[in-house]
């Protein structure tokens, strides 16, 4: 893997996880989760992996890095949902939440090449928590609590 390659795969993964967080955040505000949940948040890792890989494709005309962009994407779409998956109610909502840290955990760790651990662990997972607040603060707001 080259470092534009990690770049891309820090890029593509955190975009992919910071966007399912607040689809799973916003549903589970609203009070639907299970398959419903599911369901939207694949439709999301689809529709964003194809967008982002779109997008470095139109940017940069690079093949590679779109095809890394895309992956990373899904990548970090898909692995939060998974508990959904085989789990239910307050057993899924805590598998994602862990999830959601190991991989944010390891995206600080891709970024503590350029950035200091401790630096990219605080910037990486208060970018976490701000989406996932600010998502509560919006689903309130428009009455979905």
């Amino acid at each position: 893997m080259t470092r534009q390659d990690a770049a891309e795969a820090v890029f593509g993964g955190f975009d992919g996880l910071v966007s399912t967080v607040g689809v799973i955040v916003a549903a589970l505000v609203a009070g639907h989760g299970g398959i419903l949940l599911v369901k939207v948040a694949v439709g999301l890792a689809v529709a964003s992996a194809l967008s982002m890989a779109g997008g470095d494709w139109e940017a940069y005309g690079s093949r590679r890095r779109a095809t890394v962009m895309g992956l990373a994407t899904v990548v970090g779409c898909v692995l939060p949902i998974l508990p959904f998956v085989v789990l239910h109610g307050a057993q899924a909502s805590a598998g994602c939440v862990i999830v959601c840290l190991l991989v944010a955990a390891v995206i600080s760790l891709m970024r503590a090449r350029r950035v200091h651990l401790v630096r990219a662990l605080l910037q990486t997972y208060g970018i976490l928590a701000v989406a996932a607040g600010a998502t509560v603060a919006v689903a309130v707001i428009l009455g979905a609590a």
